[in-house]
This record gives C-alpha cells, sequence and structure tokens, in this order.
C-alpha cells in the first residue's frame, strides 16, 4: 500500500516492484472501465511505460535480485533502470488521479496516493430572492443591477451563490407569476444587460430573477417588475 506520509514511492527496490506490480495488475484488470485501452491516448502512454521504463526496471531487478548476476554492471543498470521508472510512475499516479473513472478504492488498490480529501462547507440555498433594478440605457438596452435583497446595490452576490437566473418576456398585460415569463438567461456578475432591437423600443418586459447556488440549487423568484425598452 501506498503510504499517507512522505513519499508513496518506497525506497525499497523490493516493496517498489512490489508496487509497480500491483498497479500493473489492476490497471489491467481494469483497461476498459479507466478508458486505458492501448487505442486511447491514455492508453498509448500506458503502453509505452508498460514496454519501457517498467519492463527496464523489471528485467534489471531480476538480474541485480539474482546473486548469479549481480555484478557492477547490473547495479549500474538497476540504477539507470530507476532513474528512468520512478518519474514515470509518478506520471502514472497523476494520470490515473486526474481520471474520472478512477474511483479512491482503485488508486489505493492499485498502489498509488488517495486523492486529497478536501473539506468544503455546503453552499446554502438562497432563501430570498436578490433585489434589482432595471436600468434604461442607450441603444435600445435594459440594464439589470442586482444584490442581496436589502443591501446596497453594489454589494456582492451572496457567500455561495453562483449567480442569477433571470427570467423575463414581453406582456401588454401585467405579470405576477414568473413561470409565465418565456425567456432567460444566466448571469454570474452584476450588471447583465438585456439587447433588443429598434423596432422592439416602448414594448413592456416583464423580469424576474432567483438565486443559483454552486450545487445548481434555486432560491425564490421576485415577483415579476415591469420595465419599457427605451
Amino acid at each position: 500500500m501506498a503510504s499517507e506520509k512522505g513519499d508513496w514511492i518506497s525506497r525499497s527496490r523490493d516493496k517498489l516492484m512490489m508496487q509497480l506490480e500491483q498497479s500493473k495488475k489492476h490497471i489491467d484488470d481494469n483497461l476498459v472501465q479507466f478508458d486505458m485501452q492501448p487505442t486511447t491516448v491514455n492508453g498509448r502512454w500506458y503502453k509505452n511505460f508498460c514496454e519501457g521504463p517498467l519492463a527496464h526496471y523489471s528485467s534489471a531487478y531480476e538480474d541485480w535480485k539474482n546473486p548469479a548476476t549481480r555484478t557492477r554492471i547490473s547495479i549500474d543498470r538497476m540504477i539507470e533502470a530507476e532513474r528512468e521508472v520512478v518519474p514515470a510512475y509518478r506520471k502514472l499516479c497523476a494520470m490515473m488521479k486526474a481520471n474520472d473513472a478512477v474511483s479512491d478504492a482503485d488508486l489505493e488498490a492499485a498502489a498509488f496516493r488517495k486523492r486529497p480529501s478536501v473539506r468544503r462547507s455546503p453552499s446554502p440555498v438562497a432563501t430570498l430572492p436578490p433585489g434589482f433594478e432595471v436600468i434604461p440605457m442607450a441603444g435600445h438596452q435594459l440594464r439589470i443591477d442586482y444584490f442581496p435583497l436589502g443591501e446596497m446595490r453594489k454589494s456582492r452576490r451572496p457567500a455561495g451563490q453562483h449567480g442569477a437566473e433571470i427570467k423575463w418576456g414581453f406582456s401588454d398585460t401585467i405579470v405576477e407569476d414568473p413561470d409565465l415569463l418565456d425567456r432567460s438567461f444566466f448571469s454570474t456578475s452584476s450588471p447583465a444587460i438585456l439587447a433588443f432591437r429598434g423596432s422592439e423600443m416602448g414594448r413592456k418586459v416583464y423580469i424576474s430573477l432567483r438565486w443559483e447556488n454552486t450545487r445548481a440549487l434555486k432560491g425564490p423568484w421576485n415577483v415579476p417588475v415591469e420595465a419599457v425598452i427605451p
């Protein structure tokens, strides 16, 4: 098993050989699941790793381990094989960690170090809609300044909120239900801009907003607000 502290690659040649064999066996047993077949980019790299650095280390290890073949030349070959395989093995570990199909359990089973655990505070779901102001602009545009309800207009969005979903629609009659608005877009920073054609000048639009947090969970909508296209 890979150590949780210090270097996860063993300094012992015997243990390193065991690590390499364990890694190869688990990956070979799960080539399709990990998308590591020789026809894929990662698979071609892995094939070259097995036929190059890993094969060189395995061969050098056998000569170094056997007293009958352990010579100055075989020891030097062992050292060179170590220098070749260790950085390649680190790259293989990084590749496996970056692979979404590889779980932490797979990493452990393959003798790699697990991904670091990240503790995050859960992003809250907004309980209030955004406050916002619609400002007519030149060029038949409406600028929507949005902010936490009850705070200053230039306040940042609430903690944990990714941005605001903005619904809008044309209507000649009062709209009180956001579900009746048929167009929407998402904004991650205030202000948001609605642009219209010159032929739409003077038409009424209704606009409603709600917060969406970093887990894509949404808060309540505002009551739609009327604006006239400048």
